[in-house]
C-alpha cells in the first residue's frame, strides 16, 4: 500500500448511552488522527439515554467530521460495526469503542504500522510485548480464559498474532467491504480479526493498554463469550476442510 501516509480514515464507534467517555473518545481521536480524519461515524443504539443523543447531535453540529447514525439492526454491537463498514468512505477503517476501553492515544501506533505498506489489517493487542492489562477490572477468571483463547487460536491458525477478541483495529476499507460478515454481537470483534487471518491477509499487531470502562455497564454477559469460541471453531473448520469454498463464501 505504497503512499499510505496519504490515506484518510473513517472511524467507527458504536454508542450505547455513553456521554462523558464518548466525548473524550471523540476529542482524543481527532487529536491523534489530525487531518487524517475523513469521518467519525457514531452508530447509536436506539435505546440510548436522551443525554447521549443530545451529545451526539451536539458533536455533529460542532465537528464537521462527526456523523450520527441510528443503529438499524438488533441486537448486538456487531450489527453496528457492520453498518459502519457499509457506509464508510475513508480509505482506512478505525474501530473504536465509546467507553475508553480502546485507548485513542494509541492510534498513532496503528497508523505507523499500517503506513509501512506491508499490512492490510493492524490489530491493537492487549497481550503483545509492551502492552498493559488492568487485570483487576477485567476479572481473574475472565482474564485466564481470554489468555487461553488467544493462544489456542494463534496455534490453530499458525499466526504470531496474540489478540483476536479485541475490537480495536485499523483495516483497509476496500477489503473489509468485500467480506461477508456473520457476527452480530461482541463476537464480531473476534471474527473481524480471525477471518482476515484465515483469508490470508497481511495482518500485524501493536501493543495497547486496557482498563475497565469508567461509565455505564457492559452489555456483554460472561456466558456470551462462548459465541466467540463457537464462531472461531466454525470458521477454522470451514477454512481447513474446504479452503476454496471458504474463500468464495466469505468474499463478495
Amino acid at each position: 500500500m505504497a503512499g499510505s501516509h496519504s490515506k484518510n480514515v473513517s472511524v467507527l464507534i458504536p454508542v450505547y448511552s455513553e456521554v462523558d467517555s464518548l466525548a473524550e473518545t471523540v476529542r482524543l481521536t481527532l487529536e491523534n488522527l489530525g487531518g487524517r480524519t475523513h469521518e467519525i461515524l457514531l452508530l447509536v443504539h436506539e435505546k440510548s439515554r436522551p443525554e447521549c443523543w443530545e451529545l451526539c447531535q451536539r458533536l455533529a453540529q460542532d465537528i464537521p467530521q462527526v456523523q450520527v447514525h441510528r443503529q438499524q439492526r438488533y441486537p448486538g454491537q456487531g450489527y453496528a460495526y457492520r453498518q459502519g463498514i457499509e457506509i464508510a468512505r475513508g480509505d482506512l477503517l478505525l474501530f473504536l469503542n465509546s467507553d475508553l476501553e480502546t485507548e485513542p492515544r494509541h492510534i498513532g501506533r496503528l497508523l505507523e504500522r499500517m503506513e509501512t505498506g506491508a499490512y492490510d489489517l493492524v490489530v491493537a493487542s492487549r497481550w503483545a510485548r509492551g502492552s498493559a492489562f488492568d487485570r483487576a477490572s477485567y476479572g481473574k477468571l475472565k482474564w485466564v480464559l481470554n489468555f487461553c483463547v488467544q493462544h489456542a487460536f494463534a496455534l490453530l491458525t499458525l499466526t504470531p498474532i496474540s489478540e483476536f477478541t479485541f475490537a480495536y483495529k485499523l483495516a483497509r476499507r476496500d477489503l473489509f467491504q468485500r467480506v461477508v460478515w456473520e457476527g452480530t454481537g461482541h463476537e464480531f470483534a473476534f471474527e473481524s480479526t480471525l477471518k482476515p487471518v484465515l483469508l490470508g491477509w497481511r495482518v500485524s499487531q501493536v501493543p495497547t493498554s486496557w482498563v475497565g470502562r469508567r461509565e455505564g455497564t457492559s452489555h456483554q454477559p460472561f456466558w456470551r463469550n462462548l459465541r466467540h469460541i463457537m464462531l472461531g471453531l466454525r470458521l477454522v473448520a470451514r477454512r481447513y476442510f474446504n479452503p476454496k469454498l471458504f474463500r468464495r463464501e466469505n468474499l463478495n
